[in-house]
């Protein structure tokens, strides 16, 4: 079966397919902006905690609905519930007799890991038939540790003197022009765009920096390198995980 991938303007992946004469393309609606489709099973990524939509073209009037392959792992993944929608007619337009829509399955990731969410499209009397049509996404849960919380619009301004307190990556190994650096970068998030800052990490023990996001406590300082001139730093005096 050929399958045509196309992209759309939405925050969604789109991916056709054609059975038995009938034309179903599924919706596939995450909780973080849409990725580029490479097959009907595209991983789809998301945080612990938070619900994300699978929505599948049916049209009840046929009788088919789409349903669960086999349970989902309830460790991992909380089926919230699902609905049937029918497409919008146009306004003044008289509802037209057969018209289809598509079924809503939204759920919720319980705890990291990963998993699959399996449907088939069937009809319900037929169940010693082979489906119509199945569809198949790869689901991966991240801890909530994992992403970075952007800090507000009022973030504390970098500035020499200044005791401040940011959230975000901290990447160690890091050099720059004649090797003027304390090897230490924060990389973190604001609603206004992304930063990063150099950081000396030199009165800390870098051995028990927790992985992923971090909040950094410190203090602004100016130092001036010889290559790169006058240059921020913030002088960490706490490095613990991003609350």
């Amino acid at each position: 079966m050929n399958t045509r991938l196309v992209s759309t303007v939405r925050p969604q992946s789109l991916v056709s397919r054609v059975f038995g004469g009938t034309c179903a393309t599924l919706f596939l609606l995450a909780a973080h902006p849409a990725h580029a489709a490479e097959d009907a099973a595209k991983v789809v990524e998301t945080i612990v905690g938070k619900q994300f939509t699978i929505e599948l073209e049916s049209n009840i009037t046929t009788g088919y609905g789409w349903k669960l392959q086999k349970p989902v792992d309830g460790a991992l993944v909380k089926s919230v519930g699902n609905e049937y929608q029918t497409t919008p007619q146009p306004p003044g337009k008289e509802p037209m007799v057969g018209v289809g829509g598509k079924e809503v399955w939204t759920f919720k990731a319980l705890r990291p890991g990963k998993t699959t969410i399996d449907f088939k499209y069937v009809r319900p009397w037929e169940a010693d038939k082979p489906p119509a049509e199945t569809a198949s996404f790869q689901v991966v849960i991240k801890g909530a540790a994992e992403t970075v919380t952007p800090a507000p619009d009022n973030a504390p301004v970098i500035k020499e003197g200044a005791e401040v307190v940011l959230t975000g990556r901290l990447q160690g190994g890091m050099a720059d022009i004649g090797g003027e650096s304390t090897g230490w970068v924060l990389k973190y998030a604001t609603k206004s765009g992304q930063n990063s800052i150099e950081v000396d990490c030199s009165a800390l023990d870098a051995e028990k920096f927790p992985k992923g996001a971090v909040q950094v406590t410190g203090k602004v300082i100016k130092k001036n390198y010889v290559e790169r001139g006058p240059t921020p730093i913030l002088k960490a005096t706490k490095v613990e995980k991003q609350p």
